[in-house]
C-alpha cells in the first residue's frame, strides 16, 4: 500500500505536493530551482553558489 500522506515540508511550511523542496546539501540553505549551481557540464545541483565555490577550491587545493 503507497503512502497517501502529504507531509507538511518543515523548511518551508507547505505540503510536499505544493512545492519543490531544495536546500544546500551543504549549508542546508533554502534554494529554489533557479538557485541550484550548475558544474561545469551544466547539470545543475542542490548546491548553493557559495558552498559551491568553496568546495572547487578545496579539490583544487587537494590537488597540487
Amino acid at each position: 500500500m503507497k503512502d497517501k500522506l502529504d507531509w507538511t515540508c518543515l523548511i518551508h511550511g507547505k505540503k510536499m505536493s505544493e512545492h519543490l523542496c531544495l536546500y544546500c546539501c551543504m549549508c542546508f540553505k533554502s534554494l529554489t530551482p533557479e538557485e541550484c549551481t550548475p558544474d561545469e557540464k551544466g547539470q545543475k545541483w542542490d548546491i548553493c553558489q557559495s558552498c559551491y565555490d568553496k568546495e572547487q577550491k578545496a579539490l583544487k587545493e587537494k590537488s597540487k
